[in-house]
């Protein structure tokens, strides 16, 4: 499985510290944490202080974030070329309809609830890092050119 850049936006610490561990168990090291929706749009959007951030190859996009919701950022990246392209999947609490529709109408690429269980959350991980790395071609941002 191909190491990907991972852009997690996860403002529950004991989340972030569970799917820090669940990559650490499946080898996936490389993955960058934005606690908050502003923080996760700075870094995308290379403002003050991410000036060089580089672009993730996927998001893993909580809903409910202080400063930004998950809604505003799926709403503002997806509308936006440069970063369109680029995978986001909603990985939340939430079972409900109206947020997986609303999710899949601005644009997510997928939708996953987050599993209570630790084991299933690293085979989860390991099945959706596997995808996205193996089984899919994602953009290559270093590559200018355009069809």
């Amino acid at each position: 499985m191909e190491d990907l850049k991972i852009l997690l936006v996860e403002d529950n610490e004991g989340d972030i510290i569970l799917l820090q561990e669940a990559f650490a168990r499946i080898g996936q090291l490389s993955f960058d944490v934005a606690e908050d929706g502003q923080q996760a749009l700075d870094m995308l959007y290379n403002k003050p202080g991410y000036e060089n951030y580089a672009q993730p190859d996927i998001i893993l996009l909580d809903l409910n974030l202080p400063k930004e919701t998950g809604y505003n950022i799926l709403r503002k990246i997806k509308s936006d070329t440069a970063l369109k392209s680029i995978p986001a999947i909603v990985f939340t609490s939430s079972q409900a309809a109206n947020d997986v529709n609303a999710c899949y109408a601005l644009g997510a690429n997928c939708y996953i609830t987050k599993p209570f269980d630790f084991n299933k959350l690293v085979e989860l991980m390991k099945n959706v890092l596997q995808y996205w790395s193996d089984i899919v071609f994602l953009p290559n941002y270093s590559d200018k050119a355009v069809a």
